[in-house]
């Protein structure tokens, strides 16, 4: 593993002695974006399974209506719901990163 580091750097190294410092920016903003977009991309798919998997064991689970476990079963199930409201904010904040990054691409270089 340590080869591989190794020999990225010296790529890197090389692209800042011929391009300057900016190509080799460039060239991880290139990688940055993809991974962004794959990461948005899987985290989007864990949310729509993590959905069908809750509602599932909440409608397996039997209900406790007159027990003293039926407050904690409805507030576990209240707090999993607004979660995962919140879970749609880091999609956005997502989108919003891999669109920074594909602007920072068409930044015109200076020399």
């Amino acid at each position: 593993m340590l080869e591989k580091y190794s020999k990225f750097a010296r790529k890197q190294l090389a692209v800042i002695q011929v391009h300057g410092s900016r190509a080799a920016f460039q060239r991880l903003n290139d990688d940055g974006t993809i991974n962004i977009v794959l990461g948005f991309i899987i985290t989007a798919i864990v949310m729509a399974i993590g959905v069908i998997i809750l509602a599932n064991v909440e409608s397996a689970v039997p209900s406790l209506e007159n027990s003293s476990w039926s407050g904690l079963q409805a507030s576990v199930a209240s707090t999993t719901q607004s979660g995962y409201g919140l879970l749609a904010i880091v999609l956005i904040i997502m989108a919003a990163a891999g669109i920074l990054g594909v602007l920072f691409m068409f930044q015109p270089r200076q020399k």
